[in-house]
């Protein structure tokens, strides 16, 4: 379909399921048109004058491979490519300064996207389920201090699932500016590597969980709190849980190690432990392969801590620390 001058604001293509081509007129300034549903688009040229896009604007347009946007976008909104399950390949423009919720979730096919150094703000969901993305670079501009966004909730502080299930990511790189990686950021990444994250100070519940390639914990220079340890310990998904390639951990001083960390961690062997003040309940439950627990300078262990059913072979104790009340599970190893 080719469209001329005389088009309406507000205009709607939705539902449109032969549409294949568009080619809208030059001349065109303002918003683009709405296109959601039109699954069989594959098409689109879209004009320099359009300055922006409405939300859901091509929403389950199924065969849309790539897309070129002008330069006025500055601005992704939310679901804006969502279920676009054929998009391989976008190009955001320069000045694009916030990607809002759930913009390209479910972009099954999406091998590639490069974010621009002017970036701010994303929203939750904006990455979730993009199966096919292997590599992502947030730009330094990205902030850390919450404020009145486009989720609402601060600049980094909808980076929940941010990247859940995106099982081809092998590498990541955050900025400095970023300080917490938040709830399940990278839950079910099963490609995952390695990660680059000077700046992060917190770590959430079910952030690497599933992470099944990642072989050692990440370095991370700044941290100081791992998880929480608030609530009712089964409610607590553990930050590094079911990262089964993980086979050996140091515990490092000056940093709270929460519920269920490490649970399901199932080819851990080593444990090391110094300067950590205490580890509550779960943190190695499901670990059933642990070795050797090496133990100093620690005040407490709770008595749930490990899996009743590990078969340790080499306990190291040193400093005078006391083993938890609960001996039966210390005496059988």
């Amino acid at each position: 379909i080719t469209l001329h001058n005389n088009i309406s604001r507000g205009m709607s293509f939705s539902g449109c399921i032969n549409l294949e081509n568009v080619t809208l007129p030059e001349s065109m300034v303002g918003i683009l048109p709405y296109f959601g549903g039109c699954s069989s688009l594959k098409e689109i040229t879209i004009p320099a004058g359009i300055s922006s896009i409405p939300s859901g604007a091509f929403w389950r347009c199924s065969a849309l491979k790539k897309i070129i946007l002008p330069a006025g976008i500055s601005s992704i909104p939310e679901n804006a490519f969502r279920e676009c399950s054929s998009l391989e390949e976008i190009i955001l423009p320069a000045e694009v300064s916030s990607i809002a919720p759930n913009a390209f979730r479910d972009c099954i096919s999406l091998k590639q996207i490069y974010l621009p150094e002017k970036l701010k703000e994303i929203g939750q969901y904006a990455f979730t389920n993009c199966k096919s993305l292997e590599r992502i670079k947030l730009p330094d501009s990205l902030e850390s201090i919450p404020h009145k966004s486009i989720s609402g909730i601060g600049a980094f502080g909808g980076c929940d699932s941010l990247f859940e299930g995106c099982e081809s990511l092998k590498e990541v790189v955050l900025p400095d500016s970023i300080d917490r990686i938040g709830k399940r950021m990278f839950c079910n990444c099963k490609s995952l590597e390695s990660i680059t994250a000077n700046g992060v100070r917190n770590i959430e519940g079910g952030a690497f969980e599933n992470c099944v390639s990642l072989e050692k914990i990440p370095e991370f220079p700044m941290l100081i709190e791992v998880g929480s340890i608030f609530g009712d310990v089964d409610d607590n998904e553990g930050a590094f849980q079911g990262c089964s390639a993980i086979t050996r951990i140091v515990l490092k001083a000056d940093i709270k190690w929460g519920y269920n960390t490490f649970r399901d961690c199932s080819s851990l062997q080593e444990v090391y432990i110094d300067g950590v003040m205490s580890i509550g309940p779960g943190v190695f439950q499901g670990c059933r392969n642990i070795r050797t627990i090496n133990i100093e300078n620690i005040e407490s262990i709770n008595k749930y801590a490990f899996d009743q059913d590990s078969y340790v072979m080499n306990v190291l104790v040193r400093n005078n620390f006391t083993l938890p009340q609960y001996k039966e599970f210390w005496e059988n190893k």
